[in-house]
Order: C-alpha cells, then sequence, then structure tokens
C-alpha cells in the first residue's frame, strides 16, 4: 500500500493572523450591533459571537491545529480498520516506511498519523509511547522534495501557471451554489457588505 497524505489543517501564517486580528472583531461588532428583525441567528449563537475572541496567536503558525491532528488521526484508524491486514501488523521499519518533508507542519502531521496507527484499544501506554518513540520516519529535504512538491522543479509550472488565477476557483466564485450560500449567509447576519469599507470575504 501507497499513501500520499496532506498536510492536516493548519493554523494561519502569521501575517494572515495579524490580517484576521483586525478584520475579524469589527466584523462580529457590527453584526453584535446589527441585532435586529433583519439579523437571523438565534439568541445561544448571539451571545456566543458577543463574547468571541480569537484564541490562535502568532507563534501558532505552522503548526498543525487540533483538528488537523484528528484529521490524519483518524484517517489512520479508519484505514487500519480498512486494511487491517496490512496496517494491523505489527509495526517494524521493513513494513511501515514513513516520509515526510522537513518542516514543522509536515513533522507534525506525520506524527498525528502515526499515533493513530499505533493507538489500538488496549495497548498499555508504555507499549504505545515505545512504538512512537521508535517510529523511523524518513525526513526529504524541503527545497529538494521530489515526493511531494514535485511541481517545484517544474520550470513550465513555475513559469506558466504559478502565477495565474485558477479557473477552476474563479468559476466557483461565479457559480450557483457559491452565490447561494453567500446570499444565505449574508440574510442571517443581515447586511451585504460590512459598514467601515471591507468586504465580507476579502480574498
Amino acid at each position: 500500500m501507497y499513501l500520499l497524505i496532506r498536510d492536516g489543517s493548519t493554523f494561519p501564517e502569521t501575517y494572515e493572523r495579524r490580517k484576521l486580528a483586525k478584520f475579524l472583531p469589527p466584523v462580529r461588532d457590527a453584526i453584535v450591533k446589527n441585532n435586529t428583525k433583519k439579523v437571523k441567528l438565534c439568541d445561544s449563537d448571539m451571545e456566543y459571537l458577543k463574547n468571541w475572541t480569537m484564541k490562535f496567536k502568532d507563534g501558532d503558525a505552522f503548526h498543525v491545529s487540533f483538528a488537523g491532528g484528528l484529521e490524519l488521526y483518524f484517517l489512520a484508524q479508519r484505514l487500519k480498520k480498512r486494511f487491517p491486514t496490512l496496517l494491523g501488523l505489527p509495526y517494524n521499519d521493513d513494513l511501515f516506511r514513513i516520509r515526510h518533508t522537513d518542516s514543522q507542519l509536515s513533522r507534525e502531521s506525520a506524527s498525528k498519523f502515526i499515533m493513530g496507527i499505533h493507538n489500538d484499544t488496549g495497548v498499555p501506554s508504555e507499549r504505545f509511547n515505545y512504538l512512537m518513540d521508535h517510529t523511523y520516519m524518513k525526513v526529504l529535504p524541503e527545497r529538494k522534495d521530489k515526493l511531494l512538491k514535485f511541481y517545484r522543479l517544474c520550470d513550465r509550472y513555475k513559469e506558466e501557471i504559478l502565477h495565474k488565477p485558477i479557473e477552476e476557483f474563479e468559476k466557483f466564485k461565479t457559480s450557483f451554489h457559491f452565490n447561494n450560500t453567500m446570499k444565505s449567509i449574508e440574510d442571517r447576519i443581515g447586511f451585504r457588505s460590512i459598514p467601515f469599507g471591507m468586504s465580507l470575504f476579502p480574498s
């Protein structure tokens, strides 16, 4: 079995977090201030929104989020149940070969996936900790990664594709489903644009 697995969901990069820290509180305040008959939020949601603050900090950048860790953990658990004769075998380096790029995000993602492979019901904590400490994971160089980021080595990709708009994304933004979803959100919060000069969903 060969698996090519993407990183788990991550916290935003520092510059993105700082943009969100400036953008989201005014959005929250505008929705609360606009809490009239136009707003279609239940009382509990409105109360939660009033007390909402951003929890993650600059130091969280490039780390797997809690939800991202669960994604990889439960992916491993599901694969193990589906292929018990392969992934249910006792661990040894010849059967399980894990590779990841040399980045914090990839290391954490690989670790969460391995945790899901090793964490069986009834396994003593000492055995689990031993397996986590002794699972061999080969580190691939970040800049010359021919496995996960092969596109970085393609001149045509860098010259003709990298900086061009993604056609599928542009079509999605004008699709019926996207616009219908946007209208539903706008109806719930009571206005179509933020009253301080920023778009509701910046690109």
